[in-house]
């Protein structure tokens, strides 16, 4: 007689443009905790993120750095399309030999959205699109005049149309936050069986060294 036997662990496609250890640590840790822990559900991560040229070992396995073609510093937005664009190629040919499930994209940077969607069509795979901010619902105002008018353009002008096809076609959409979820359900309302809101948490984990949160105390050097 045969044992029942568990079922494969499946491969979740990761696209991050920040993944720790990075220089933008906020951005980074979201993605990254749920990629640790995607293997207690059954599924195996594998990440494409920056490679910043960062030291130090990386926080899970299944990690492929790929250097952005444009520097963040000529301009954030383009480096971010034309990272997206090397991810999304790298994917393409490493769907070849390993067979992904589904496609992740955390966002902002959101020029990686619309090249996951991309990817998901090609790859005939479904697209979780995670909203860690707004994007033409984005209420940023500073920075200068200037720069204040073009956010706003952009925002009214240039951004609705990917955010409607995103909503349109995306397998899943994740909001960081109730009120984000409560407006974008009322602007794409055929899209909101598939929003859920997802808020940021903390892994208990991470202070089990904290004096101050049940964990072993620390030793203060030259204390009492």
């Amino acid at each position: 007689m045969s044992h029942p036997t568990e079922p494969a662990p499946r491969t979740a496609l990761l696209l991050a443009f920040d993944f720790l250890p990075a220089r933008s640590p906020g951005a980074a840790i979201r993605s990254s905790k749920l990629a640790q822990h995607l293997p207690e559900f059954g599924w195996n991560p594998l990440v494409l993120s920056r490679d910043e040229g960062l030291p130090g070992p990386e926080p899970i396995a299944g990690v492929i750095r790929l250097r952005n073609p444009v520097p963040t510093r000529l301009s954030y937005q383009l480096a971010a399309a034309a990272w997206a664009s090397k991810a999304c190629n790298h994917a393409r040919k490493l769907a070849q030999s390993t067979p992904f499930s589904i496609i992740y994209v955390t966002c902002p940077p959101f020029p990686l959205a619309p090249a996951a969607l991309a990817l998901g069509r090609d790859l005939a795979l479904p697209v979780v699109v995670d909203f860690r901010d707004a994007w033409a619902l984005d209420p940023y105002a500073g920075g200068g005049l200037l720069k204040e008018a073009a956010q706003k353009a952009l925002c009214r002008w240039v951004y609705p149309p990917f955010e409607a096809n995103l909503f349109r076609h995306a397998h899943a959409l994740l909001m960081n936050t109730p009120s984000m979820e409560r407006e974008y359900r009322r602007i794409y309302p055929a899209a909101a069986d598939r929003m859920h809101h997802v808020p940021n948490g903390f892994d208990e984990t991470a202070f089990t060294d904290c004096p101050h949160c049940g964990g072993p105390a620390v030793p203060v050097v030259g204390g009492q």
